[in-house]
């Protein structure tokens, strides 16, 4: 019923079902969670609408809204903006402490990128600026990474060098 409000009919947006599900968290059950986690139901921040192509009348049919897994995105902090990671959607400002982001959280969306895909990022021969946002926070915020880091498992070059000789600040 929540996800034909969502996406049949229109009458809530995904906002709206977060704060529902809020307010019904201690009763939902471990099939809804599920549910939950395996449907792509939150819109990526600056992501358009995708317009389809007409219907079999001619009509044009509204736009729609892409929607992703919670895995698959990001909460909406400037780090993870300046990273350059796709972000949640949200109306408003977003507060990683409130209920609505905890219960998020809870159903896969990352704080967060990955030792591996911030060390993708960081490794990027592309975007120097990307790069080096990427190499600054991995510095910043080894102390969260520290018990997944492995320096000795196959990795990306990641170390920033210049004519051979270590970059520094």
């Amino acid at each position: 019923m929540v996800f034909s409000r969502l996406l049949g009919s229109g009458e809530w947006n995904h906002a709206d079902l977060v704060k529902y599900l809020v307010s019904v968290k201690d009763i939902l059950t471990d099939t809804e969670v599920d549910k939950l986690r395996q449907t792509s139901w939150l819109p990526k921040e600056g992501e358009p609408k995708a317009i389809p192509p007409p219907g079999p009348d001619g009509q044009a049919l509204k736009p729609k809204t892409k929607r992703y897994f919670a895995s698959q995105l990001y909460e909406p902090s400037v780090a993870n903006q300046e990273l350059q990671l796709p972000l949640v959607e949200w109306p408003g400002k977003w507060r990683s402490t409130s209920e609505e982001a905890k219960l998020l959280f809870f159903l896969g969306l990352n704080k967060m990128p990955s030792v591996d895909a911030l060390l993708d990022l960081a490794a990027n021969p592309k975007d120097v600026q990307l790069r080096e946002k990427a190499l600054q926070f991995f510095l910043e915020h080894f102390a969260d990474y520290r018990a997944v880091y492995r320096p000795n498992s196959e990795m990306p070059a990641f170390v920033p060098c210049d004519g051979g000789l270590f970059k520094t600040w």
